[in-house]
């Protein structure tokens, strides 16, 4: 494997390079399982934030330890015109040194980014660049994926809260953060008795991986700022993941279940509360989807508010097409501005990209969460082909055509990002745990693209065409057999996307 390259932020560098000499086990984890193939650098300007410190020693010992890793030689600078084309505000001393570094991103001078910003992460996400820049746990998680399979599942069962095993392993932690005599009050009193509903993720040997309990309120205060959604909400109570599960995309798939069920109820509004030092990982997840911070809870001093709208608010201005898909997924906007494209799909990429429209689904295995792969339990995804497009960007939708067997169109994607690369490693790396293609399929689709470069589509799924739009309507209506990704006509695509699952 060729070794890969990484920026780190400055709250990276300071975390790694802690001045008490006190490494964090998790920091020393990250270092150990990244030392094989993964060179780290540092951008010469945030040797001018490190140094602006104001305690002395720390400054002095930071700045002697960072040497460590690897100075990028001469970085190309964008300006300040580049800096508005992207969206990037540059108003403070550190916007100016944050764009710097997403810049050598958007220029490909390294292969990934780690950064503990949230805003800074959210900006990436805006630029189309979101499989590039990655928190420490997301990192961590990628880094994981060379050494180990996880757990993986697509099978979630809708059930009452009475029907869960309370004495499962699963629930230890949430019985240490919230002590056990509280846990098991409101378990069975607000939960149990009260008849609540939950998703629940259950493994071959009956055990618990994933839980979310739910409820629905209307006017209700939220938070400890007396903010009320508008119209329907819908409460996640308890969102969790089995540690033994964490990085096999368990978390997006009940998140995708939530959304859906959400639109099929006409929710307008979610939230769930979060322990933010103890459960990174759901903030990480969360905000990809876009929750934002809403203050704490009411009674909870230890409990953080995260909440979005999955339909927007009447008072708000419509963004444009990417920051909508950001805002309000998994509603999207569909007017002119968004480019619609059809591609085809072979059936065997269709049944693991897809598995809640796949034919195995309704086999005899179906329900068996372990024969199930992690890139199947995602909401983002990753689709790769050797088209030249070059006028899709993210905002735009994807409908996948299954050819050969069902010949119909079954699935909708809205894109989020776009890359083109000739490197089969940094297509592998790129989308990791998002695509079904391995490596081998990667390098054969490259040999055979005539010029060497793949694209890859990053894309999130919106859910199943419901009947599926056969070939023999398309042709109805002029349209013939998709042979590659194409433009997809306007008119056509509102009667295609009127039969979005609900």
């Amino acid at each position: 494997m060729e070794t890969i390259s990484v920026l780190l932020d400055t709250n990276v560098l300071i975390d790694f390079e802690n001045p008490n000499d006190v490494l964090s086990p998790f920091c020393a984890d990250v270092l150990r399982k990244a030392r094989q193939f993964v060179t780290f650098y540092y951008h010469p300007l945030q040797i001018e934030e490190l140094k602006r410190n104001k305690d002395v020693d720390a400054r002095k010992k930071t700045l002697s330890r960072v040497g460590q890793f690897n100075e990028l030689i001469d970085p190309p600078l964008a300006s300040v015109a580049q800096f508005d084309t992207m969206g990037w505000s540059n108003h403070r001393v550190n916007d100016y040194i944050d764009n710097q570094l997403l810049w050598c991103i958007q220029e490909s001078v390294v292969s990934f980014f780690v950064t503990q910003d949230k805003a800074l992460r959210s900006k990436a996400r805006s630029s189309g660049l979101s499989e590039k820049v990655f928190s420490l746990n997301e990192f961590s998680e990628w880094l994981d994926s060379f050494f180990d399979s996880p757990i993986d599942s697509a099978a979630i069962k809708n059930c009452k809260c009475h029907q869960i095993d309370e004495k499962d392993v699963f629930f230890d932690s949430l019985r240490e953060s919230y002590g056990q005599e509280e846990f098991d009050h409101w378990w069975r009193d607000k939960c149990k008795a009260a008849q609540r509903d939950c998703w629940a993720i259950v493994d071959s040997y009956g055990r618990l991986n994933g839980l979310c309990v739910y409820k629905e309120e209307c006017g209700e205060v939220i938070n400890n700022e007396g903010f009320i959604p508008e119209g329907k909400t819908l409460k996640l109570c308890t969102f969790k993941i089995s540690e033994t599960a964490l990085g096999s995309k368990q978390g997006e798939k009940l998140l995708h279940v939530a959304f859906k069920y959400a639109r099929r109820n006409d929710y307008h509004f979610l939230y769930l509360h979060v322990d933010e030092a103890k459960h990174s990982h759901l903030v990480d997840l969360i905000t990809q989807f876009g929750f934002e911070r809403m203050g704490n809870h009411s009674t909870s001093s230890h409990d953080t508010v995260y909440g979005k709208y999955v339909k927007p608010p009447r008072v708000e201005e419509k963004p444009g097409k990417v920051e909508y898909l950001m805002r309000y997924y998994p509603s999207y906007l569909s007017d002119l501005t968004v480019n619609k494209f059809i591609t085809p799909i072979q059936r065997v990429f269709h049944e693991r990209l897809f598995p809640d429209n796949s034919d195995f689904k309704n086999s005899l295995l179906g329900d068996d969460p372990e024969l199930y792969p992690s890139e199947s339990n995602a909401i983002r995804k990753a689709y790769i082909c050797r088209q030249q497009c070059k006028t899709i960007e993210p905002g735009d939708l994807l409908l996948f055509y299954r050819s050969s067997d069902r010949k119909s169109i079954d699935v909708l994607g809205a894109v989020v990002a776009v890359y083109r690369s000739s490197d089969t490693d940094e297509i592998c790396n790129l989308v990791k745990r998002r695509t079904v293609y391995s490596r081998d399929e990667i390098e054969t689709m490259r040999c055979r693209s005539a010029t060497g470069e793949l694209l890859v589509i990053v894309f999130d799924y919106l859910g199943a065409i419901v009947p599926p739009f056969t070939l023999s309507e398309m042709r109805k209506s002029g349209m013939a057999h998709p042979q590659s990704l194409q433009s997809f006509d306007e008119d056509l695509f509102s009667i295609v996307a009127s039969r979005l699952e609900s």
